[in-house]
């Protein structure tokens, strides 16, 4: 059963809303991503090359790039299930996500440090959008003046939206669980300036 909760900071807002897909639309898009051509880009850290602890994936619209770990990356065409998925998202909340960064955190090893979808090429006065599927992993907020933490425990189907201006003041992060050792899935919709990197 759908569930939405939302919760309203001095400088910005987010709303979780749990089992928002169909147990059929999650499977549908776990055996989709069996095939996406994931890569573990590396990052440089103190002068050494570290490949970043997860595997990840671009799409967008137009191909349109995007820089990450350090990287411009063009967006891979859309597979049919995520790109439903993302239709359905955007009629619903009446939003325009055109990009999506997929990743795949394969055990409870792999993680995501502190950071802001940020980036110039994205549209700031834009939510972000962040599904996921798998294994429940905790995900993290940091308010960048105060350092206030705020933790959620994310399920399979739980979608979350970060709407402005959270990326200007807050970071997120999925920290190591050393004992989850299911794979989970990550979708972070974005709505992006398509002709940033022509």
């Amino acid at each position: 059963m759908t569930k939405q909760q939302h919760f309203i900071f001095a400088d910005g807002a987010v709303s979780i809303v749990r089992n928002w897909l169909s147990l059929e639309t999650l499977q549908r898009l776990q055996a989709e991503a069996v095939d996406y051509p994931w890569q573990q880009p590396s990052i440089q850290l103190f002068g050494k090359s570290h490949r970043i602890p997860r595997q990840q994936v671009w799409f967008a619209h137009n191909n349109a790039g995007y820089r990450y770990s350090g990287k411009i990356f063009y967006g891979e065409d859309y597979p049919e299930c995520l790109l439903d998925v993302q239709s359905r998202l955007n009629r619903v909340f009446k939003l325009k996500f055109n990009s999506v960064l997929a990743n795949h955190y394969r055990t409870g090893m792999d993680s995501m440090g502190w950071h802001s979808d940020d980036e110039p090429e994205l549209i700031a006065s834009h939510p972000i959008g962040s599904l996921t599927i798998g294994a429940s992993r905790d995900f993290c907020l940091r308010n960048k003046h105060t350092r206030e933490t705020v933790k959620f425990e994310l399920q399979s189907g739980d979608l979350v939206i970060m709407w402005p201006p959270m990326q200007a003041h807050w970071q997120h992060a999925v920290p190591k669980r050393s004992k989850v050792s299911d794979a989970r899935l990550n979708f972070t919709f974005r709505a992006i300036n398509d002709s940033f990197h022509r």
